[in-house]
């Protein structure tokens, strides 16, 4: 064999191993903070529930976007996208929310809509906004609330 190629293998078998390691560190890591991912999901969905009774559709999405500039973090972020999606599920929507939201599965419209969608949030080419408004097209999908 190539001295080459057992470089190559080598380097292979080094990678494979970095990300065994990895995806076994992140497991570890995963388990041993799985209560208190619960109970940020659990103050999530009652944050959401509690927006829902103060704002409609629109006011849960100003709403979370507002508390994600102020906290930031993936971590954050994702207790924000929780409780935005229990907000829109059970606020009113106001007449036109829906209008022009793409469906999920049109993904070049989906990201040319979030794209715009932040600009008009005031939030032009923040990651975090298009992730979030994302929520928007799954509940446009569904039925209103009370329906």
């Amino acid at each position: 064999m190539p001295k080459w190629l057992k470089v190559v293998l080598g380097l292979l078998a080094a990678l494979v191993l970095v990300c065994a390691l990895g995806a076994g560190a992140l497991a570890w890591w995963a388990h041993a903070n799985e209560a208190e991912f619960r109970e940020v999901n659990k103050e999530a969905m009652a944050e959401g529930k509690g927006w829902a009774t103060q704002f409609d559709a629109a006011g849960c999405v100003e709403m979370a976007l507002r508390q994600n500039d102020r906290e930031g973090g993936l971590l954050k972020e994702a207790a924000q996208t929780i409780a935005l999606q229990t907000c829109l599920q059970h606020a009113a929507r106001p007449a036109g929310f829906c209008d022009g939201v793409p469906t999920r599965d049109a993904l070049s419209q989906s990201v040319t809509w979030a794209m715009a969608k932040c600009v008009a949030l005031g939030r032009p080419n923040q990651a975090p906004c298009t992730r979030m408004v994302k929520k928007v097209q799954e509940v446009c999908g569904q039925p209103p609330p009370g329906f």
